[in-house]
C-alpha cells in the first residue's frame, strides 16, 4: 500500500475542495480558511497520535494509546482520518469518506493487527475530537463594522459579502498555550503604520501603480506579476477551496521528493497543520483586533470628501482616487462573477502568516531552507476557469529556496490590490515566530529515539562500532520498505556487528550502492530517503556495470534478458518498460528517479 498518511492527506484535501463547491456541498461545513485549517489540524493531530501510538518515536500530540506495538499502522492512520474528516464534514460522510474507508481497509489483510489499529485510530480521533469540542469555534461571529478613516468594511464591488469568522482570534489555540505558551495575545502583531506615517505612505503607492485590475485602473503590474498574484490564491472557489489545502499541496511534493518514511510523514504534516490552525488563530486575531481597512477603501478614501466620514485619511503624500478597482482575489470556476476583496480587514495577510508557518516548518523539519522545488498550482494547472470562462494554462513555477516562495506568497496579495506591504512583512514575521515555537515545543523525538535524520555530519558506521547512534541506524533499517533480509529478529541495541553488517550490505545492495557494511553519507542519505539516491538516469545506450546490476535484477524477477553484458540496448529498453507497465509507472524506457525506486524494491542480485 502507498504511504498511507500521504493518501489520507490526499482525502483531506479533496474533502476541502469539495466542500468549497456547491455542486458537490451544497453549504460548506468548514468554509473558509479559517475552518480548514482547524479542520486539518484536528485529522492529522489524530493520525500522528495513531501512528505514534504505535511507533513512540516522539511524544504525543495528546494521547497514546499504550501495548499497540503490533497494531496496523495503516489500518489506524485510516481509522482515525475517518473518523476526524467524518465528524468534521457531516456532508461527505456517506458520498465520500466510507467509500475511502472502505477502500483503505480492503487493502489491509484482515487478523488482529487490523482490528487494533482500528481501535486505535478510533480512539485517538474520539480524543481530539472531545478535546476541541468547545474550543469558541462555534461562537457567534457577530460584527458591526466602523466607518472612521482606516476601519474595515466590506468590498464595496461586492456589497453584502458579510465578514469572516470575526472572532477567530478567541479559539482556543492547538499550540500557542501549551508546553511554556502564552496564548494567543502574546503573539499578536504590532499595530500596524499609522495612516499618516511614511511606511503606510509607501504601501500605499505601492498598491496603487501594482494593484489596479489594468482595465478601469491602469497598473504597471508585469505580465508574470499577474500570474503570481493568481497563482497562490485559492481564494474559497469551487474545486480550489482555501490557502491551508494549497500549503498542504505544496508539503506533500516535499515529502515525496525527499522520500519521507510513513512516521515521518505522520509528524510533518501534524507539524504544518497544528501551526497553520494557530496561525489562522493568530492572524484572526491581529485582523480584528486592529480592523484595518483594505486598500479599495484606502485608495477610494484617501481624499477629503469620500467616505462614510467623509474626512479621508489625513495624509497629504497619498493622492486617492475614489474609482480604484484592483486586480482583486480571483473568482476561479465562478464564470461570470467578478474578482473580489476578501471580506475580512487586511492586517496581518492570512496568505502570508500561513504560507510563512508551512515554510518555516519545512526549514526546520528537513533543516535547510534551499531545497529548490517546481510546484503547479491548481490555479494554472490547465483545467480551472478563469472569470470569463477561459480554461487558465498550465504554468508551473520554480523556486530555490522555501524562504523565496514564502516571500512570492505574501507578495501575491499586493499583485492582486488587496493586501498592503505591511501585511505581508507582519504575517511573515507571525507565521515563523509560531511555526518555530510549534517545531521547539511539539511532537519532539523521545530520550530513547534519536532521529538521526535531522543531525548534520552523521558518523560512519561499521562492525564495532556501538552508541545511540549505532540504535537510531538500526530503527532506520527495521522500518525500512527496502532492508527485509535479515530483519527479522534484529536486535535493537547500540551494537553494530557481523548481523548488522549484513543488514547494511543487503539495503545497499537494493539500492544500488557497493555493498560493503559500511555506513557512509551514500548509505545514510540513501536510509533516511528509503530509496535509491543520486543515481544517474539511464537509457538506451547507458553502458557500464550499473546497466549490468539493473539488467540482472530485472532478469532474476521475471523481465527475461538473456545477456547482462552492461549495455542498454532493445532488450533491456523493452524490458524497462514491461517492469513499468507492471508497476504503473510512466512507460518510456527510462530509468529515472521513480523506476529507480521501484527496482529497489524487486529482490536483488549482488
Amino acid at each position: 500500500m502507498s504511504d498511507a498518511v500521504l493518501h489520507w492527506n490526499s482525502v483531506a484535501l479533496q474533502v476541502v475542495a469539495n466542500d468549497h463547491t456547491p455542486d458537490i456541498v451544497k453549504r460548506p461545513d468548514q468554509g473558509g480558511p479559517t475552518r480548514t485549517s482547524r479542520a486539518l489540524a484536528i485529522a492529522h493531530a489524530a493520525i500522528f497520535d495513531a501512528v505514534n501510538s504505535i511507533d513512540g518515536s516522539f511524544t504525543p500530540y495528546l494521547t497514546s494509546i499504550p501495548e499497540v506495538s503490533t497494531a496496523s499502522v495503516e489500518a489506524a492512520v485510516a481509522q482515525a482520518a475517518f473518523e476526524t474528516l467524518a465528524h468534521l464534514y457531516p456532508s461527505q460522510k456517506k458520498a465520500f469518506l466510507q467509500k475511502a474507508l472502505t477502500e483503505a481497509l480492503e487493502a489491509i489483510p484482515d487478523g488482529k493487527p487490523k482490528e487494533q489499529g482500528r481501535q486505535v485510530g478510533a480512539e485517538v480521533a474520539s480524543q481530539i475530537i472531545a478535546a476541541r469540542r468547545n474550543d469558541n469555534s462555534n461562537l457567534d461571529q457577530d460584527y458591526v463594522p466602523g466607518s472612521l478613516p482606516g476601519q474595515h468594511r466590506e468590498d464595496p464591488l461586492n456589497p453584502g459579502q458579510g465578514f469572516l469568522t470575526p472572532r477567530w482570534g478567541v479559539v482556543t489555540p492547538f499550540t500557542l498555550n501549551r508546553n511554556g505558551g502564552q496564548g494567543t495575545p502574546a503573539f499578536r502583531s504590532p499595530p500596524p503604520p499609522t495612516l499618516i506615517s511614511d511606511d503606510y505612505t509607501d504601501a500605499f503607492n505601492e498598491i496603487k501603480t501594482k494593484g489596479g485590475d489594468g482595465n478601469q485602473t491602469p497598473t504597471d503590474r508585469t505580465d508574470e506579476q499577474t500570474v503570481i498574484g493568481i497563482f497562490w490564491a485559492y481564494d474559497g472557489t469551487p474545486r480550489l477551496g482555501t490557502p491551508p489545502r494549497l500549503y498542504n499541496q505544496i508539503a506533500r511534493q516535499i515529502a515525496k521528493e525527499q522520500g519521507n518514511r510513513l512516521v515521518e510523514n505522520a509528524r510533518l504534516f501534524a507539524l504544518v497543520n497544528l501551526a497553520m490552525a494557530d496561525a489562522g488563530i493568530q492572524c484572526w486575531d491581529t485582523k480584528y483586533f486592529y480592523n484595518l481597512w483594505r486598500p479599495i477603501l484606502g485608495v477610494r478614501e484617501a481624499d477629503p470628501g469620500t467616505g462614510p466620514s467623509q474626512q479621508g485619511d489625513g495624509n497629504p503624500a497619498s493622492n486617492g482616487d475614489s474609482n480604484w478597482t484592483p486586480l482583486g482575489a480571483p473568482n476561479t470556476n465562478n464564470p461570470r462573477k467578478r474578482n473580489f476583496t476578501p471580506n475580512f480587514p487586511a492586517y496581518t495577510s492570512g496568505h502570508a502568516t500561513f504560507g510563512a508557518a508551512l515554510f518555516q516548518i519545512l526549514k526546520r523539519f528537513y533543516d535547510t531552507d534551499t531545497i529548490p522545488f517546481t510546484f503547479v498550482s491548481d490555479e494554472f494547472n490547465g483545467q480551472n476557469l478563469d472569470a470569463d470562462g477561459t480554461v487558465r494554462p498550465l504554468l508551473p513555477r520554480s523556486y530555490n529556496s522555501f524562504s523565496q516562495a514564502s516571500d512570492e506568497n505574501g507578495q501575491s496579495r499586493i499583485y492582486l490590490g488587496i493586501h498592503w506591504q505591511f501585511d505581508k512583512v507582519q504575517g511573515i514575521r507571525a507565521g515563523e515566530a509560531i511555526a518555530d515555537f510549534v517545531f521547539d515545543n511539539f511532537l519532539r523525538p523521545t530520550k530513547n529515539s534519536m532521529d538521526i535524520c535531522s543531525v548534520p555530519n552523521k558518523p560512519i558506521l561499521q562492525v564495532g562500532s556501538t552508541g545511540p547512534v549505532v540504535r537510531a541506524l538500526k530503527d532506520l533499517l527495521l522500518n525500512s520498505e527496502i532492508a527485509d533480509a535479515g530483519v527479522s529478529g534484529f536486535n535493537i541495541d547500540d551494537i553494530f556487528n557481523a548481523k548488522t553488517e549484513a543488514v547494511v550490505k543487503n539495503f545497499q545492495c537494493q539500492v544500488f550502492l557497493t555493498a560493503d557494511g559500511i555506513v557512509e553519507p551514500k548509505t545514510w542519505k540513501a536510509l533516511c530517503a528509503d530509496n535509491p539516491v543520486d543515481l544517474p538516469i539511464l537509457r538506451r545506450g547507458s553502458i557500464g556495470e550499473l546497466v549490468a546490476q539493473v539488467q540482472r535484477r530485472l532478469d532474476v524477477n521475471g523481465y527475461a534478458l538473456g545477456a547482462t553484458d552492461g549495455n542498454f540496448g532493445a532488450k533491456t529498453e523493452a524490458a524497462v518498460k514491461a517492469f513499468q507497465n507492471d508497476k504503473n509507472l510512466s512507460v518510456d524506457g527510462i530509468i529515472g528517479p521513480q523506476t529507480w525506486n521501484a527496482l529497489s524494491r524487486l529482490r536483488g542480485v549482488c
